[in-house]
């Protein structure tokens, strides 16, 4: 029985062996290294350094080596404060700072003896904590940045086309329902893809790779983003045009990481509604120059997000829900049978010239061509089965007008 417990445990630790290499595939935290030294410059081993998040109040702590060099990895990005103490020296205080995604920051300390001083406090913001560490460009946005971007359509892919190397042929399906339908669909009812993508650096849109906290999101079907978080929801979006580490490997284009928010020790949330009315909007000058009323559109935008502490300075929940109801109506113009197609006779038709009115083969050759031809995506056609009965009723050439239904679905984090 021991010896069965034993192999138990051996296998418990190898999966979770396995699982930790697997989890750091991705970078989704930060670290914060440096050097301590003395005024003379001469480093000072087994300082005490202490990494302090300033929204959850989490420390993390450790020591210098022997070569005065510390290096606290795998922090939550977030606002952090970093202390150095040692024997002899005074309190030294950095920051606070913004850690990002896979940052490694500098802060290196040079104390000063305690006699001269009680404390030393670098007050100022570490911004910008220059990237020594790594050839890797990116492109940081906070959540600050974020909000102020407007996006219509609340589709947070778009502010990626505002970075240096990225640029989009279609800007205009960024505000399709595409944030709130998924891409596939935006405005096409249909399902085709509405292209609500960039092109970093020259390459392909399917080129790009999507990250949310650290989980690919792309679509197997055509290697585009799959799903478009809520807006509300994120607290730092990073692109990464070049020198990507190994990590983000099998990309030729941009590594597009987002961040989700995390709960801090005081509770937060929010909430948000935007109405798009053709009500609201003004004809356009074609419409009015030929007398075409305004096309029937609207769209509503709901959400919100809240976040809090379970045990304080330990534990914390953050959750967020967006929903959309949108509905879009029209013009469009179909082609249908004639009243001598709807009879049997396609003499005069281009498909068949031979065909003659009442001609089983005729009629059977009739209901696969209309069957296999819908007209947009509203199949009105005239549909004439192998008995003759009559489907549908429509001139040869009639403007329909067609109201597409609401689409209801809503976004989960």
């Amino acid at each position: 029985m021991k010896r069965h417990m034993k192999n138990i445990q051996v296998i418990f630790v190898a999966l979770l062996l396995c699982c930790g290499i697997a989890l750091e595939a991705q970078t989704i935290t930060g670290s914060v290294n440096g050097t301590v030294t003395d005024p003379t410059g001469a480093v000072i081993p087994n300082a005490k350094v202490a990494a302090t998040n300033t929204d959850t109040g989490v420390v993390t702590a450790t020591t210098t080596n022997n070569d005065g060099i510390y290096n606290i990895r795998f922090l939550q990005i977030g606002n952090y404060k970093v202390k150095i103490e040692a024997s002899g020296f005074a309190v030294a205080e950095f920051g606070p700072f913004v850690l990002e995604t896979d940052q490694n920051a500098k802060v290196d300390a040079k104390l000063v003896l305690s006699g001269q001083v009680q404390n030393v406090s670098v007050a100022a913001e570490l911004v910008p904590i220059l990237n020594t560490e790594n050839p890797t460009i990116a492109t940081t946005l906070d959540s600050r940045a974020i909000e102020n971007i407007p996006l219509v359509g609340r589709n947070l892919t778009a502010i990626t086309m505002f970075l240096p190397g990225s640029v989009s042929t279609q800007p205009n399906s960024f505000v399709s329902n595409a944030a709130v339908s998924g891409p596939l669909s935006g405005n096409n009812m249909s399902g085709q893809a509405s292209g609500a993508s960039v092109s970093v650096n020259g390459n392909r849109q399917q080129a790009n790779q999507y990250l949310l906290d650290g989980m690919n999101v792309n679509q197997t079907l055509d290697d585009t983003q799959g799903y478009v978080p809520n807006v509300d929801a994120i607290a730092q979006v990073q692109v990464i045009s070049a020198n990507a580490s190994a990590e983000y490997g099998n990309v030729n284009g941009g590594d597009i990481l987002y961040q989700t928010k995390s709960g801090t020790n005081n509770w937060h949330g929010s909430m948000f509604y935007f109405v798009n009315n053709y009500n609201l909007d003004a004809n356009s000058w074609k419409n009015k120059f030929t007398s075409v009323a305004k096309n029937s559109y609207t769209r509503n935008l709901f959400g919100g997000t809240f976040g809090g502490p379970i045990l304080k300075e330990k534990l914390f929940f953050f959750g967020d829900y967006q929903g959309g109801r949108f509905h879009s109506g029209g013009t469009s113009t179909a082609s249908v049978y004639t009243q001598k197609m709807r009879n049997g006779d396609f003499s005069a038709s281009a498909i068949f010239p031979n065909c003659k009115p009442n001609e089983t083969s005729c009629l059977e050759r009739t209901y696969i061509v209309s069957e296999r031809c819908p007209v947009h995506h509203h199949n009105f056609g005239q549909r004439v089965e192998r008995d003759g009965t009559e489907h549908l009723n429509l001139d040869e050439e009639r403007v329909l007008r067609s109201a597409q239904p609401h689409r209801r679905q809503g976004l989960v984090v």
